[in-house]
């Protein structure tokens, strides 16, 4: 015989519960318990269990949820899948979505693993270091919501509204993100880097962040999704050269992953060159630091018929540029004489590098 459905529990069940438990929501066991479409705005639920609860389409205005079952919430254990169809574009947000709250929920440091979050209304909810493992938050508004710390590894985010939550180093192991998933103005914090990072669990992470910036990319958000490429590749960077993740595999004793210090080094002349073509400005830099730097190799170790630093700097930028030396440049003898022949050929490869980044950035 199937089993009966349980009756949703009702905000005076609630109240009842309450009372009998000592007048005190903490330690309350609700676990599994079906608290759909309920009423819980205003409740102090501060210590509460409910983990695998039913909260789709609950009322979660004002509730106070602290540390409801608090656990350590991050793991290690990530597997991530990829972004295959583009983003729903039918998905728009009505005015309904902006409410005014004084009391947004809190649910700081809140065990909700695996719980049932359909549809529910969580607008400025504050989940800080939240646990929310298999939660399934399908349809859930979760509008300025400040997920920052938050586990939301398993989680199914499919049509869930995150417009303008913080999401600052939140774990999205083994979490897909759908094309109806709402990311606009998500503040993923100055760097843009995931826990996983942090974790150095390179190879998961490079997934995730290449699964966003697709998202971003379908979205027409170029410049977020640029971010999110350059995270991409500096993950994929660390992954080539991680100690620290040999070092656990050695006293662990599983399979110590391999070490490539060729492309590793590739990867981060790179990087402090242009970025991944997403940082004009490092090219800039990069080539004003050739030119003096040659030029004080000039001056210092150089032989030339001019001992003023002013001419040996002009030397270098004339070669740097390839424009040739003019009238008159002082004559070099020896190392210094290939050497600006070599500038040369630096100076033509970083000007066409430079224009392909700035262009590359400015026509998103």
């Amino acid at each position: 015989m199937a089993k009966k459905e349980e009756k949703p529990l009702t905000h005076k069940d609630l109240l009842r519960l309450i009372k009998e438990n000592g007048h005190t929501a903490r330690g309350l066991n609700l676990t599994g318990r079906n608290l759909e479409g309920t009423d819980l705005s205003g409740l102090n639920l501060r210590g509460v269990i409910l983990s695998k609860a039913n909260l789709s389409n609950a009322n979660l205005q004002g509730v106070d949820l602290r540390g409801v079952g608090a656990k350590r919430v991050l793991t290690r254990e990530i597997v991530t899948q990829g972004l295959t169809s583009p983003r729903d574009k039918s998905h728009q947000l009505s005015d309904d979505y902006y409410p005014i709250l004084s009391e947004p929920a809190n649910l700081e440091e809140a065990d909700l693993a695996y719980a049932n979050l359909t549809d529910a209304r969580l607008w400025g909810v504050n989940m800080l270091r939240a646990m929310l493992v298999r939660a399934n938050l399908q349809g859930a508004n979760l509008w300025r919501a400040d997920l920052r710390y938050v586990d939301l590894g398993g989680a199914n985010l499919q049509s869930t509204i995150l417009l303008e939550a913080n999401m600052t180093l939140v774990s999205l192991h083994n979490t897909r993100i759908y094309p109806s998933t709402d990311l606009r103005e998500v503040n993923w914090g100055a760097d843009y880097i995931l826990w996983e990072e942090k974790a150095h669990a390179f190879e998961e992470v490079e997934r995730e962040y290449r699964e966003l910036k697709n998202w971003h990319n379908q979205a027409g958000l170029y410049s977020i999704a640029g971010e999110f490429y350059y995270r991409e590749i500096t993950a994929k960077r660390k992954s080539l050269l991680d100690f620290t993740w040999l070092l656990n595999a050695w006293f662990m004793g599983e399979e110590r992953p391999r070490l490539h210090p060729i492309r590793w080094a590739w990867s981060m002349l790179l990087n402090i060159l242009c970025g991944y073509g997403e940082r004009p400005f490092r090219v800039a830099t990069s080539a004003v630091v050739v030119i003096f730097g040659l030029a004080a190799a000039y001056y210092f170790w150089g032989s030339f018929s001019s001992s003023s630093f002013g001419d040996t700097l002009y030397y270098s930028a004339a070669s740097f540029t390839a424009l040739g030396y003019g009238q008159w440049a002082p004559q070099p003898t020896g190392w210094a004489r290939g050497m600006g022949a070599a500038e040369a050929v630096i100076g033509v490869f970083m000007m066409a590098l430079f224009l392909i980044t700035f262009i590359r950035k400015m026509t998103r």
